[in-house]
């Protein structure tokens, strides 16, 4: 394929430089020449979709899916720093409203009574949707204010949800008490969704519930996304505790609203939780990648899907998880059948007993198991090196 646009390669190259953030200086155990993304040509869509971003108009969609490594936002955040992009965030998770950690680049609060469901947990049936969790209320003046920390700002939002005759209408107002302008219909407008837009930019709004007829009773939500229309890399990303391929597999909504996202690369981190169990089954395993592949594929074909290994870690804080390089070794293997990239993280950290660096260096979170905040930063900038290396 042709090379990268001149233009993409400097902005990128500038960010680097930018964010001050080297993998070799903090963590010398790790070799560079292994950081690349495996059957790298399987990127080669993304590449050309990449060398377009310069444009105006055009953006790179990327969804970034996974577990509690995710949820949290720091490494996913890391990767978005790095892209330097113009463009809003995009997927945002309700996860302070279902009463569990989210990431530190927006706020989403509430003062009314609203019930959380991930879908890692069995009791209080709901469907999931793209934000791995739901949130609901029955409540119809419940509100939700959604605030985002960053600069870019954003002036349309959008809200997946429910979206039948028992579901409450929305009022948007921004943090000025504007009203938001609905989206009439579009042809593009999928049914779970309900779209907002500003005249301006702003970085806060409030979702407030509005029941127009007897039939409403509840809002249910799956998730929300903030755009802004500028060109540049949309990174979506999205994790829930205790996540595994199975979880996704069994969510009712989330593999058909991935689509509203309009991804041109979906990248899947899951298999640490799977590797939790010692009696882990590489052929049940595999079978469970197949379907979210599948699954994601069926209402994504244009999209790349590339999966993402879990690091070496450590089994309640101090023994060696061995089934992790079995988890490893199955998902490389999917990959190397089906033609798919993989980025081999086992591998780029250390591979087998290399949790004792990541420990020595203070990379690890207490539990041995997540990382801290620097360590999540560095695999955030190991991923968009692999990614940004030998493009063409």
């Amino acid at each position: 394929m042709e090379r990268i646009s001149k233009v993409l390669f400097t902005f990128i190259l500038l960010s680097m430089v930018l964010n001050k953030v080297s993998s070799q200086n903090v963590v010398p155990f790790v070799n560079d020449f292994k950081n690349v993304i495996g059957n790298k040509q399987f990127l080669n869509t993304f590449y050309q979709k990449m060398s377009l971003v310069k444009d105006s108009n055009s953006q790179v969609n990327i969804l970034h899916i996974g577990d509690s490594h995710l949820q949290a936002d720091f490494l996913t955040e890391q990767v978005r720093k790095l892209f330097n992009s113009a463009s809003a965030r995009g997927l945002v998770v309700p996860y302070k409203v279902a009463k569990t950690n989210s990431s530190y680049m927006y706020i989403t609060k509430t003062y009314s009574n609203w019930h959380g469901k991930r879908f890692t947990k069995t009791e209080n049936p709901l469907p999931i949707g793209i934000g791995g969790i739901t949130i609901q209320t029955t409540d119809d003046s419940a509100r939700i204010i959604l605030t985002t920390k960053d600069e870019k700002g954003f002036n349309c939002l959008k809200i997946f949800h429910q979206n039948d005759e028992s579901a409450f209408d929305f009022s948007v107002f921004d943090n000025n008490g504007n009203a938001l302008l609905p989206q009439a219909y579009s042809q593009n407008k999928k049914d779970y969704e309900s779209v907002f837009y500003s005249n301006d930019l702003i970085y806060s709004v409030t979702i407030q519930n509005k029941k127009n007829n007897n039939t409403q009773w509840q809002s249910l939500i799956f998730g929300m996304y903030v755009s802004n229309g500028k060109s540049g890399v949309v990174y979506n990303s999205m994790g829930v505790n205790g996540a595994e391929f199975r979880h996704y597999n069994e969510a009712q909504y989330f593999a058909e609203q991935s689509q509203a996202l309009l991804p041109d690369l979906i990248i899947i981190s899951l298999g640490t939780n799977e590797a939790a169990n010692s009696k882990f089954e590489e052929n049940t395993f595999y079978n469970q990648i197949d379907k979210m592949v599948n699954d994601l594929q069926n209402y994504n074909p244009n999209a790349t899907i590339l999966l993402t290994t879990p690091a070496d870690n450590y089994r309640r804080k101090r023994k060696v998880n061995t089934v992790i390089k079995r988890v490893s070794a199955t998902i490389v293997k999917y990959c190397m059948a089906h033609n798919m990239p993989y980025w081999d993280l086992y591998l780029i950290s250390g591979g087998y007993k290399s949790a004792r660096f990541w420990k020595k260096h203070r990379l690890f979170a207490k539990d041995f198991l997540h990382y801290s905040r620097k360590g999540y930063e560095v695999q955030g900038t190991l991923l968009f090196e692999a990614l940004m290396k030998n493009r063409q």
